[in-house]
């Protein structure tokens, strides 16, 4: 799972798995853990995941995002005119 968290506490001294910060330049396939902050920040980067429902929250501020491969080719048709057809994790 791929996780952008902003927060007090440090996630290194928690006990989930973190492949990674979730990508910057628009949706993979893959799951991925955000918190409101890294939505709705200053930086944008992760405003892409408001295209996606997420599957499960973690608390009331992180929520839990299961992405297919189809939703991402959904999104990316209308946003970027593009199509993904590899899955690149």
């Amino acid at each position: 799972m791929k996780v952008a968290y902003w927060g007090s506490y440090p996630l290194e001294l928690t006990e989930v798995p973190s492949g990674g910060m979730p990508p910057a330049n628009g949706p993979q396939p893959g799951w991925y853990a955000l918190s409101v902050n890294s939505l709705y920040g200053r930086e944008k980067q992760y405003r892409y995941f408001l295209d996606f429902a997420p599957v499960d929250t973690a608390g009331y501020s992180i929520y839990i995002y299961r992405i297919t491969l189809e939703e991402v080719n959904r999104v990316r048709r209308r946003e970027w005119r593009g199509k993904l057809t590899v899955l690149n994790i």
